[in-house]
């Protein structure tokens, strides 16, 4: 590797690692083509490239597959989803429209019924209920 290019190096691995964090993955991608257009005998770039790639198709065949489980328990799961709308959830202090704060305040809270419901950014006075079907592992600093 040429000295010269280091600190290059380490300040492109980092703009990619916060593209990354910011799950920017179309701007990492395009950092590490980049990256790899600068400098075409560095490999750590199309390695990482390749990686996330493979961990984003996984994702998707996660979404699409509703985390490999069986047609019977992800129905449970929606059942056990629907049983909390009418009450018998576990949502503590939030159940009931409203919950009282720390100062005896009272905040109410607006029902979420889809991630339609919810707009980009911070959505102030909602409550969300979900489960996790399955989990991604990554060995990388900056998980997905």
């Amino acid at each position: 590797m040429n000295p010269h290019w280091f600190g290059k190096y380490t300040l492109q691995t980092l703009n990619i690692q916060a593209h990354k964090y910011e799950e920017d993955y179309a701007m990492a991608i395009s950092c590490f083509e980049r990256a790899s257009a600068l400098e075409p005998t560095w490999e750590e770039p199309k390695k990482h490239k390749k990686t996330l790639l493979k961990k984003l198709r996984e994702i998707q065949n996660l979404i699409e597959l509703k985390g490999k489980l069986k047609t019977k328990r992800f129905n449970a799961l929606i059942e056990s989803l629907n049983a909390e709308d009418k009450g018998d959830g576990h949502l503590g202090p939030y159940s009931g429209g409203s919950y009282s704060t720390s100062r005896g305040g009272s905040v109410s809270l607006a029902e979420v019924k889809s991630f339609a419901d919810l707009a980009e950014g911070v959505n102030e006075n909602k409550v969300v209920v979900g489960k996790v079907t399955c989990s991604v592992h990554s060995e990388e600093s900056v998980p997905l």
